[in-house]
């Protein structure tokens, strides 16, 4: 039970171990970064690992490579463009022999993704993404497009270079009313949710700075989806932080990290569960939060040295520290 939660909660992307992704029991690497290591989200092969490891380099390159997307995101789109290359030998050598399967735990809605601006290894993504839509009385007309930034080569590389250019819709469409007008890709796939272009293959030149790839189709948006209710135990996350210092002579610092504002309590309770002293009763704004703690209960007296427990209450979500107190 390693305990290194940071203020700065992290994806563990697991490397150089096949079966990572396996959850056996408790003790397994998964359950152990989640509930010790501070991990919010956590990707690993669930088998043995093949020699391209071409999920995890999929999900690297619409994570932070060639796109922008949450890692969840990157994970669902790199595994659309795994399936396409196996299905069509689209990568240049024949189907990629990394057949594994990889696992993504944790909540996929955290909208974790490299921020964009100066100062970040991949600043300059490969290609601009552009999607026009003009609506029609039956079906909308929607052209996908791609624009190179730079020169190079947007289609499946190596096993941590790019893959094809995939773009999500922001809304669903209907799959039967798909139809293809115009496309300068080699392949162009569309699903009800997202958009392939297949427009490089293995052997292929560079494509220059500027060269446009497109697809044109028509097709009939889903409306009246009914709003998914979310369940408040993940809309109200918190994180509490291990106390510094801990063990504590005089004073020590709580911290605590809320994803938006909210009512919380943070009381501390001696080992026998009797509460000594509430340090926070009150709304919180969303964001990282501390507070001091004396070592005094609610008497403003000196507390014996022994264990104490610190709790944050939010809604129904509660959160519990150990804190050594030590005179």
């Amino acid at each position: 039970d390693i305990d290194i939660i940071s203020l700065h909660p992290k994806i563990y992307f697991g490397l150089g171990n096949c079966d990572i992704g396996q959850v056996l029991d408790a003790g397994n690497m998964v359950p152990s970064w989640i509930h010790s290591g501070g991990a919010y989200l956590v990707t690993g092969y669930v088998i043995p690992e093949g020699s391209s490891s071409y999920q995890h380099g999929a999900t690297k390159a619409y994570f932070c490579l060639q796109d922008h997307y949450s890692w969840a995101t990157a994970f669902m789109l790199g595994n659309c463009s795994f399936v396409f290359d196996l299905a069509n030998n689209t990568p240049g050598v024949g189907s990629p022999p990394d057949l594994n399967g990889s696992g993504l735990y944790g909540d996929p809605a955290i909208d974790a993704r490299i921020p964009e601006g100066a100062g970040y290894v991949y600043d300059t993504i490969l290609y601009t993404k552009e999607l026009i839509i003009n609506e029609g009385v039956e079906r909308d007309t929607i052209t996908f497009k791609i624009t190179m930034n730079k020169d190079g080569k947007p289609g499946y590389t190596s096993k941590w270079g790019y893959r094809s250019p995939i773009y999500l819709f922001p809304f669903r469409i209907d799959p039967d009313s798909i139809e293809i007008i115009d496309t300068n890709a080699d392949t162009a796939v569309i699903m009800d949710n997202f958009v392939l272009l297949y427009i490089w293959h293995q052997g292929q030149a560079d494509l220059p700075i500027g060269t446009e790839r497109w697809v044109t189709f028509t097709a009939k948006q889903i409306t009246g989806i009914k709003e998914i209710e979310i369940d408040q135990s993940y809309a109200n996350r918190i994180t509490l932080f291990e106390n510094e210092p801990n063990p504590l002579t005089t004073n020590t610092t709580i911290r605590f990290f809320m994803n938006k504002k909210s009512k919380v309590t943070l009381k501390i309770y001696n080992s026998s569960g009797r509460l000594v002293k509430t340090l926070i009763d009150g709304k919180m704004n969303a964001g990282y939060n501390e507070i001091e703690w004396d070592g005094r209960n609610a008497n403003n007296e000196k507390l014996i040295s022994g264990v104490y427990f610190c709790r944050l209450t939010s809604g129904s979500v509660n959160r519990t520290r150990k804190l050594v107190l030590m005179r």
